[in-house]
């Protein structure tokens, strides 16, 4: 019970301490508080009582007692790594929706503009194609003139 206040200190104290000392992004100081503590109430409920296992005194009770308490906490363990998982991929796909439409938009808009480069190229290539002569500049210009003027992609 008294796990998550016993792991404020330490996110308390080095927290701080490092915006002190500069070591990170100065605008989130409280996110990277609360990921500290976060981090230190999970493993102290979750791994201590496997080191207890591992390490606990006297063996022969431990022993004993170790299916008792790893099973539950290996399980809860897989289960908040699933959760975080999943969360986390859930999160990042939401992130990605509205990049993605964004991306759909302008790659439809550009289809659009070389769709209509193409139907220009195409009509004045044809509209070349069927002069049986050599186009003076002055000519050439008035016949593409209306196109390119407002195009600042395609006067090249």
């Amino acid at each position: 019970m008294l796990t998550p206040l016993v792991c404020l200190t330490s996110a308390s104290i080095s927290i701080p301490t490092l915006y002190a000392l500069d070591a990170f992004d100065k605008v989130t100081p409280l996110r990277f508080w609360f990921t500290w503590w976060a981090g230190d109430t999970l493993g102290v409920l979750l791994f201590a009582p496997l080191c207890w296992i591992i390490s606990g005194s006297p063996r022969r009770l431990w022993r004993r007692r170790a299916p008792l308490v790893a099973l539950p906490l290996l399980i809860t363990t897989g289960a908040v790594v699933a959760i975080y998982r999943l969360a986390l991929g859930w999160e990042h796909q939401q992130h990605l929706q509205p990049y993605r439409l964004k991306a759909q938009q302008t790659a439809d808009m550009l289809q659009a503009e070389f769709n209509e480069h193409v139907r220009f190229v195409g009509t004045f290539a044809r509209t070349l194609g069927d002069t049986e002569h050599i186009l003076d500049r002055d000519k050439f210009i008035r016949i593409a003139g209306g196109y390119v003027d407002h195009r600042v992609e395609i006067r090249g």
